[in-house]
């Protein structure tokens, strides 16, 4: 198989479990440099809190009247979870391209939706399901160039794809690399994987 040649046939589900598994160099470097802004003297205050309500037993208090009450206050909060502009995935294609893979149904077409080359390419018609149905996506990459097929309908046609996308593992685009799967944003779920030799 030419190194820079691949068709990936898959079928996903935006809004089932998948646990994470990678974290890119990119996102390390981000954590060693930027890590202590996040956590800092305040955060650190505040998780002492939380430590306190756990050891004192207020949390299972909560937790208890929220479980006997029906979970309505969980479930909305996991409602307006899954609604976060962070709660995407992707198929990383040579490990720097990435295809999305989002709850866009209904939404505006543009280079973050379902199918998208995520921020370089923006599908040419919306053909993604509701969340919690499966999704079919047919993705063929011929040194830069892709073509997306999202349940049936091709949303992008051998186009082009200038530059790597964000979360790319490295910058070289002439680097062959491998497919992965992000799943560290949200819950996904993938199932028959296809690899296909793609003859030029």
């Amino acid at each position: 198989m030419n190194e820079r040649s691949v068709s990936f046939g898959i079928s996903m589900s935006p809004a089932s479990s998948l646990a994470r598994f990678s974290i890119s160099e990119t996102a390390k470097y981000g954590d060693i440099t930027r890590g202590p802004r996040v956590v800092n003297k305040q955060t650190k205050t505040v998780m002492k809190k939380i430590l306190k309500e756990i050891q004192t037993g207020k949390f299972t208090r909560e937790w208890v009247r929220e479980y006997k009450g029906g979970l309505k206050n969980y479930k909305a909060l996991l409602k307006k979870g899954e609604k976060h502009p962070i709660e995407k995935t992707g198929v990383y294609l040579r490990s720097i391209y990435e295809v999305q893979v989002a709850d866009t149904y209904g939404k505006p077409l543009d280079p973050h939706n379902m199918g998208a080359v995520y921020s370089r390419i923006k599908p040419t018609l919306s053909a993604e399901k509701p969340a919690g149905e499966w999704q079919s996506l047919d993705i063929t990459l011929v040194e830069r160039h892709v073509t997306v097929v999202l349940n049936g309908q091709t949303i992008i046609d051998n186009q082009p794809v200038l530059g790597c996308t964000g979360g790319a593992l490295w910058s070289d685009v002439t680097r062959p690399g491998p497919i992965y799967l992000q799943g560290d944003h949200t819950g996904s779920e993938y199932r028959e994987i296809v690899l296909r030799r793609v003859e030029k």
